[in-house]
């Protein structure tokens, strides 16, 4: 599904690995990494604040992004211990959609992961196997005070967007677009249904007349609200 979906263009291989480790090993992940050739990058700024290391190797492989305790770009995922261990070999479903989802400026990649996340996961509200826990999700992130109500515009203007751009993603069967089209009204509605506090529903009547989220330097970006301001993220999926 990944080839078909031409995630990144014409190429199949694996351009960066992404970690997600517990603050309290991060002297172990540095030894480790040493132990495997890798260089840390020296740390920035910007690198320090979001408590997250960038490892590279001297010849030129992938090299590894990693966070630790929490992801931070335009919004915030916390990473505690008992999160993490839910699952032994990636985070688990309701942190990985969200990863996608809080990224204001989204590209064609994003997008087929996101699509891929929904396509082959059910959605329900636990931590049971292959369910992504909107529970936890809108329970944590989207109801509770003005930091939430950003999240929760940008994750759900997001997959707003994905469902009306569906019917242009290659190599989808009507069924399948159908099938996400489902669980995405799901989600909206459930987090719709939320019970909001007074902090988050004061933020909600401001809007997007002051900034919801934190700028992250992209590639194609620095701050600014351009969600699927056209129909070039399928059309530049390259970028």
């Amino acid at each position: 599904m990944y080839k078909s979906l031409k995630r990144l263009g014409d190429k199949i291989e694996i351009t960066d690995i992404d970690g997600a480790i517990s603050y309290k090993h991060m002297k172990k992940m540095d030894k480790f990494m040493k132990k495997m050739g890798y260089l840390k990058r020296k740390p920035t700024l910007s690198s320090s604040a979001s408590q997250r290391r960038i490892y590279i190797h001297p010849k030129n492989w992938w090299f590894i992004d990693c966070f630790y305790g929490m992801i931070k770009f335009n919004h915030d995922i916390e990473l505690d211990h008992k999160r993490i261990a839910l699952e032994p070999l990636t985070l688990p479903l309701a942190e990985l959609l969200l990863g996608k989802i809080q990224i204001v400026n989204m590209n064609y990649k994003d997008i087929a992961d996101t699509v891929m996340l929904l396509l082959a996961h059910k959605i329900g509200e636990s931590d049971e196997p292959e369910t992504i826990n909107m529970k936890h999700i809108g329970e944590k992130y989207f109801k509770k005070g003005a930091f939430s109500w950003g999240f929760y515009h940008t994750a759900t203007t997001n997959l707003s967007k994905i469902k009306d751009l569906l019917a242009d993603v290659d190599n989808l069967s009507e069924e399948q677009r159908e099938e996400i089209r489902a669980k995405i009204d799901e989600m909206l509605k459930y987090f719709e249904n939320l019970p909001k506090n007074r902090a988050w529903k004061a933020r909600a009547s401001i809007g997007e007349k002051k900034k919801w989220y934190r700028p992250v330097e992209s590639s194609t970006s620095v701050g600014e609200f351009q969600l699927f301001s056209a129909k070039h993220l399928l059309d530049n999926r390259n970028d």
